[in-house]
C-alpha cells in the first residue's frame, strides 16, 4: 500500500484517500483503527462501498461508527486453509460471521458451560481447487481445528462473533479462565492506546500491558494522567468481565519507549514474545502489589479526623474513580470493593503510611483486616488514626459494626401487620409448588435435583441474581457433576434483586407466587467471614424481610424454609451452658453467636423469623446446618467447592507445612445428603411447631455419627509432603506470626480472609447439638453412615493437588 519505503498506517490511508477516488478498503484492523483517528476518516468513509478487514478483531467503537456509514465486513481464513466463504452481514451485525451453507465447517463447544465454540473444518474434495488446506496438509482427511474461538449471537442462530484463540486463554492461579481478546478489543478503540495486552497465566489476577499511542497529547501526560485518561475505557472493558478477570489500576504497566510491543506483519500484537519482553516488569508488579505507573499515594498530614477522612477518601477514589461514596457508605454494600480491590486498598494504605507506622504493624495483613473490619471511609479513617497515633477508642468502630441487638430491632420493626388470613399448616398431598431463592450456589442445585425427584412437586421457581437463569443453572449443575436437566418443564428461572421491593419481580411474577406457592425456601446468603454484620443488612436480611412480607400477604399461605448455620450458636458452651447440648430451638442470646458478621447475621435471621412466626402466624422451618462437606459422589464427577474453611485450612497447612490435629470432631454432612434432608423437612406433610412457638420449627442439621478430627488430619497430612501435625492453637499462633514474605500471594490472601475465623473458633469450646427433631423429620439424617477415611482423602487430594 502506497510508497514502498513507508509502512502502512492510518495517516497513509488518509493521504491516499485525499488524492485518489477509493471505492473500498481492505486492511488489517490495526491500520483501520489508526485511520479512524484521522479527522476526515468518517467523512471519507461515506464514499466507500465497504470496509473489509481480516487478521484479527476490529475495535468495537470503530466498527460501530463505520457500520452507520458503510458496509463493514470481515474476511476469514488463514495461510494454511485459505479463505472460508462468508455471507455479507446485515447492518448492525458487522462483527458476526455467517459461513456460507455450502462450507464444510461447524462450531464445536470447547469448554462445556462457557458458551465458547471452536470453528472446525471438514475437508471436502469439492474445495480442493480453491482451498489451500488440501494441498498444504494432504493427510488431513477428517477435520482441521482452526484454534479460533467464537460465541454465538444471543438471538440469531448461525451468526458467530470471534472471541479469542485457544492459545490466548489466560489461566489464573485459581484455575479461573480469562478470555482476553474481547477486553483487548474494547481497549484498542481508545484513541490514546496504541496496543493493549492482558497477561496473568499462573498469577492470582490479570495484568494489563499498555502501549500509549505516540502523539503530542500523550507526550505531555504523566503516567498518572495517562491512566486517568484511559480509565473510562478500562472500566468499559471491565463491565463485561467476571470479578476475577477485571483489570485493577495497580495492575497496569505502561510499555517502555525503547521496547515497544512485538507485532506480526499484519500489525497484530505477538502475545508470547511481548509477554516475555516484559517478564521482569510483570514479575515486579506482583512482588509488592504495585507498579511504578500506579498513581501517587497521598500522605496523612495530621491527626485530625477530617484529614484522615480526606486521606482515606482520596485513596478509595484513586482505586474506584467511577463510584461516589459518602463517608458512611459500606464499601461492600455499595459494591465498591471486592477481595481484589480490598487488597489494592490495603497495599496503598501500607505504602502511604510506611514512614508513620511501626514496620512490624504496617503489614498488608494488618491493613486487609482493618479494611474488612471498618468498611467505610469514616470507620477506616478512625481505624487509621488509631493505628498511626493510637488515639481513637477502637470501641467506636468495633470490628463487627452495628450491634446485633440493634440490627435485630431494626429488622423486627419492618415486619408487616398480620394479614388476617388463616395459616396453612399442611402441604397438599400432590401438585406442590416451591419457590427457591438461591438455586445456583453450593447447595441449590442439589436441592433442585432432590425436589424434582419427588413426584409430589409440580413446579419449582428458581430465583437467582443475574440473568441467563436456565443456562447459568445448567452450567453450575454440570460444574458440580449433578445430573439435572435445566430444561425440565417443572423448572422456571427468574432473575431477582435481593435489595429491591418484591425482590425486583414483576407484578405477574409476584401474583404467581402469591396465589400458588406452597413453600418458599430462602437459601441465598453471602459466605464471607470477613464482612461485618452491617454488610449483610441491605441484601441478605432485607431479602428475608421481603420473603416474610410475601408469605404474610399470600392467599396461598406458603410456609418458609430458611437455611441457617450452626455459627449462630457456636459460642453456646461459653456463653450459655458448657455441658448442655444446643437445643433445637431459637436461641435468644446474642453472645451465643460466633464473632463473625456472617454468623451474627444468621443469628439475627433466626430471631427475626421467630418474631415473624409469632406475630404473623406464618409456618416457618429453620434448618441450622453445620459444616456442609463435599459430595459422596466425588469420585464420579462431583467436587467439593473451595469456599469452606477446611479448604482454607488445607491451603494454609500446605503453605506452612503444619497440619492441625485437634480442631473439633467431624460432624460434617456431605452436600448431597444435606439437600435430601432439606427436601425431607421442606415437604413434611404437617407443620408441627413447638409449645410457645407453634408456627416455628428449628432443626439442628449435623452428622449424627461424628468422627474424631485426627482422622481428617491424617488424611490431609498424607496429601502434603514433608508436613507434620501440631495442636490447633499452635497452628493458629504459627499462622498469625507468618509475615507476607513467608507465604505466596495466594496463601497470604487466604490467610487474611480466614484467620479471624480460625482465631475465633480457637477460643471457643465447640458445643454438642441435640439432633432428635431433625432425625425424626428426615430418614436420611437418621440413617446416615459415618464419613470414612477414603472419602476424606479424596477431598484432601482435590484441595492439595494444585
Amino acid at each position: 500500500m502506497g510508497p514502498p519505503m513507508m509502512p502502512p498506517s492510518g495517516f497513509l490511508v488518509d493521504s491516499i484517500m485525499k488524492q485518489q477516488e477509493v471505492r473500498a478498503l481492505y486492511l488489517p484492523p490495526s491500520v483501520i483503527e489508526q485511520w479512524a483517528i484521522e479527522p476526515a476518516a468518517y467523512q471519507q468513509a461515506e464514499n466507500l462501498d465497504f470496509v473489509l478487514y481480516s487478521g484479527g478483531p476490529l475495535a468495537n467503537s470503530v466498527g460501530n461508527r463505520l457500520d452507520q456509514i458503510t458496509d463493514v465486513c470481515q474476511m476469514y481464513g488463514s495461510l494454511e486453509m485459505g479463505q472460508i466463504q462468508m455471507l455479507v452481514p446485515n447492518p448492525g451485525e458487522w462483527d458476526y460471521l455467517e459461513p456460507n451453507p455450502a462450507e464444510e465447517c461447524d462450531f464445536q463447544e470447547v469448554d462445556e458451560g462457557e458458551g465458547v465454540y471452536e470453528l472446525v473444518l471438514h475437508p471436502d474434495k469439492k474445495f480442493i481447487g480453491q482451498r489451500s488446506l488440501a494441498h498444504t496438509f494432504p493427510d488431513v482427511t477428517n477435520e482441521w481445528r482452526t484454534k479460533d474461538l467464537f460465541k454465538p449471537h444471543p438471538s440469531k442462530p448461525g451468526l458467530w462473533r470471534f472471541h479469542s484463540r485457544t492459545d490466548d486463554i489466560i489461566v489464573l492461579a485459581s484455575s479461573h479462565k480469562v478470555w482476553p481478546i474481547p477486553m483487548e478489543n474494547t481497549l484498542a478503540g481508545d484513541p490514546l492506546i496504541g496496543g493493549a495486552l492482558m497477561v496473568g497465566n499462573g498469577r492470582p489476577e490479570v495484568l494489563l500491558l499498555v502501549e500509549p499511542r505516540p502523539g503530542p497529547q500523550v507526550d505531555r501526560m504523566s503516567k498518572k494522567e495517562f491512566i486517568d485518561a484511559i480509565w473510562p475505557t478500562i472500566s468499559q472493558a471491565n463491565a463485561n468481565a467476571p470479578e476475577y478477570g477485571k483489570i485493577r489500576r495497580s495492575r497496569i504497566v505502561l510499555s517502555q519507549p525503547n521496547l515497544g510491543f512485538f507485532r506480526a506483519p499484519k500489525g497484530t500484537i505477538s502475545r508470547k514474545p511481548t509477554e516475555s519482553l516484559y517478564a521482569e516488569y510483570i514479575a515486579a508488579a506482583f512482588i509488592d502489589g504495585t507498579t511504578d505507573e500506579q498513581s501517587e499515594i497521598g500522605i496523612l498530614e495530621n491527626h485530625w479526623l477530617d484529614e484522615a477522612k480526606r486521606f482515606i477518601g482520596s485513596v478509595v477514589h484513586d482505586i474506584r474513580p467511577d463510584i461516589t461514596l459518602r463517608e458512611s457508605d459500606d464499601f461492600f454494600v455499595a459494591k465498591a470493593m471486592d477481595s481484589l480491590t480490598v487488597l489494592e486498598l490495603g497495599q496503598k494504605l501500607r505504602l502511604g503510611l510506611i514512614r508513620r507506622m511501626n514496620p512490624e504493624k504496617n503489614t498488608i495483613n494488618f491493613w486487609l483486616r482493618t479494611v474488612f473490619e471498618n468498611p467505610s471511609i469514616e470507620a477506616l479513617a478512625k481505624a487509621t488514626l488509631d493505628a498511626v497515633f493510637g488515639q481513637v477508642d477502637s470501641d467506636e468502630y468495633n470490628s463487627r459494626g452495628f450491634n446485633l441487638e440493634h440490627v435485630l430491632e431494626e429488622c423486627v420493626a419492618q415486619l408487616p401487620e398480620p394479614s388476617g388470613l388463616e395459616p396453612e399448616l399442611e402441604l397438599p398431598t400432590e401438585d406442590i409448588k416451591v419457590v427457591l431463592l438461591g438455586s445456583r450456589g453450593r447447595l441449590g442445585p442439589y436441592i433442585v435435583r432432590d425436589l424434582l425427584n419427588d413426584p409430589r412437586v409440580a413446579g419449582i421457581k428458581c430465583l437467582d441474581r443475574g440473568g441467563s437463569g436456565q443456562a447459568e443453572f445448567q452450567r453450575r449443575a454440570d460444574e458440580l457433576g449433578i445430573d439435572v436437566d435445566a430444561s425440565n418443564a417443572r423448572l422456571q428461572f427468574i432473575s431477582m434483586e435481593l435489595s429491591h421491593p418484591n425482590l425486583g419481580l414483576s407484578q405477574n411474577q409476584m401474583d404467581e407466587i402469591l396465589h400458588h406457592a406452597d413453600v418458599i425456601i430462602h437459601n441465598v446468603w453471602a459466605v464471607n467471614f470477613a464482612l461485618s454484620l452491617s454488610s449483610f443488612k441491605p441484601e441478605m436480611l432485607k431479602s428475608l424481610n421481603t420473603v416474610i412480607e410475601i408469605a404474610n400477604k399470600a392467599p396461598s399461605r406458603p410456609r418458609i424454609v430458611f437455611a441457617s448455620s450452626t455459627g449462630t450458636v457456636s459460642a453456646w458452651a461459653k456463653a450459655v451452658a458448657p455441658n448442655v447440648p444446643v437445643p433445637e430451638e431459637v436461641i435468644k442470646c446474642a453472645s451465643a453467636a460466633t464473632l463473625t458478621g456472617y454468623a451474627q447475621s444468621k443469628h439475627v435471621a433466626e430471631r427475626l423469623l421467630a418474631a415473624a412466626g409469632a406475630k404473623l402466624k406464618i409456618p416457618i422451618s429453620i434448618l441450622r446446618i453445620g459444616q456442609i462437606a463435599g459430595p459422596t459422589t466425588i469420585g464420579d464427577g462431583g467436587k467439593w467447592e473451595s469456599h469452606d474453611w477446611m479448604h482454607s485450612l488445607a491451603i494454609l497447612s500446605k503453605a506452612c507445612g503444619l497440619v492441625p490435629s485437634d480442631v473439633a470432631e467431624i460432624d460434617w454432612v456431605p452436600v448431597d445428603q444435606v439437600s435430601r434432608i432439606v427436601s425431607d423437612i421442606t415437604l413434611q406433610e404437617k407443620h408441627e411447631g413447638e409449645t410457645g412457638t407453634p408456627f416455628v420449627q428449628l432443626y439442628n442439621v449435623l452428622h449424627p455419627r461424628p468422627i474424631q478430627f485426627s482422622v481428617f488430619a491424617d488424611a490431609l497430612q498424607s496429601c502434603i509432603s514433608s508436613s507434620r501435625q501440631v495442636g490447633f492453637h499452635a497452628w493458629v499462633d504459627h499462622l498469625s506470626g507468618l509475615t507476607p514474605d513467608k507465604l505466596s500471594k495466594e496463601a497470604e490472601t487466604e490467610k487474611t480472609r480466614i484467620l479471624p475465623f480460625f482465631q475465633a473458633i480457637a477460643e471457643e469450646q465447640y458445643p454438642k447439638f441435640s439432633l432428635e427433631k431433625a432425625k425424626k423429620a428426615s430418614a436420611v439424617m437418621a440413617e446416615m453412615k459415618p464419613i470414612d477415611q477414603e472419602l476424606l482423602t479424596k477431598w484432601c487430594q482435590q484441595w492439595t493437588k494444585t
